[in-house]
């Protein structure tokens, strides 16, 4: 009689733990990229902070949208760079940000647009921003300004923006 008893683990044992270990990657590691790239991207609506600020003053100042930057009281689109951001530009009142998309990991997508709301009949109000145009239809009263180059996909934006 050959009374052999095996401590451990066996080959067959090691071989399902290894295959179970590959399969939770598979499923965790997409979700973790999509996680960091939606990270990097608060650097792109953080940064735009004084742009949103100054194109409303110049709005309630005015009672018009800034075409561009200078006009805006902004420094050159290229002088706000950040770890993710190139630049941000004001164009007709909206407010472009430029990503370095090889620095956040995405292979599309290069803009995220924050657009103005005006209010025709109050000039002196604050304008309400618009990261997309999904959430347009319920601002009652109000006129959508500028143009949107925002051409992320919409898993990377921020819920507020999808």
């Amino acid at each position: 009689m050959n009374n052999h008893s095996s401590n451990g683990f066996t080959l067959i044992e090691l071989m399902f733990v290894v295959a179970i270990i590959g399969i939770l990657a598979a499923i965790a590691l997409p979700a973790y990229q999509d996680y960091m790239v939606r990270a990097k991207l608060v650097e792109a609506m953080v940064l735009p902070a004084e742009a949103k600020s100054s194109v409303n003053e110049y709005y309630k100042a005015t009672g018009r949208l800034p075409r561009n930057n200078r006009e805006a009281g902004l420094a050159p689109a290229g002088a706000y760079r950040g770890h993710y951001v190139i630049g941000i530009e004001v164009e007709n009142g909206a407010v472009h940000i430029e990503l370095d998309s090889r620095s956040i990991g995405i292979r599309e997508g290069r803009w995220v647009t924050f657009r103005p709301q005006t209010n025709d009949k109050f000039s002196t109000m604050d304008l309400v921003w618009e990261c997309n145009d999904n959430l347009y239809a319920k601002h009652e009263g109000l006129t959508l300004q500028g143009d949107n180059r925002t051409d992320l996909q919409a898993k990377y934006l921020p819920a507020s923006c999808r």
